[in-house]
């Protein structure tokens, strides 16, 4: 655990070098999907306590797919709330709605 904890602070650094804003803080909020990691407001925040990269690069990996200007928009639990939240609205402006539409319709199918 102290070695994946160690790794979590790298990568904290890491991804603020890269100009990913991270922010550590002391509790986690409750619409957090993952367990001490969650977006607020385009910013990665971190619990001390998280220590799998995996959900550190994961949520990332949000942030890094939704353009700059919409990322202050990103709020714990936004991708997931009906209608499909932020991330689907800008994946559909994006791809433009013919495009999306494929990629949903392809989703849709494969949930089924």
């Amino acid at each position: 655990m102290r070695d994946q904890r160690r790794t979590v602070t790298r990568l904290m650094a890491q991804l603020g070098q890269l100009g990913v804003p991270v922010e550590q803080h002391q509790d986690p909020h409750p619409r957090a999907f993952l367990p001490g990691v969650w977006i607020d407001r385009g910013v990665l925040c971190v619990c001390p306590w998280a220590t799998w990269p995996g959900d550190v690069l994961h949520e990332a990996g949000h942030l890094a797919g939704v353009p700059t200007r919409f990322r202050p928009a990103i709020e714990p639990g936004s991708v997931d709330r009906k209608g499909g939240g932020l991330y689907r609205a800008v994946m559909r402006w994006m791809l433009g709605d013919e495009a999306f539409a494929l990629v949903k319709a392809d989703a849709d199918a494969s949930a089924i």
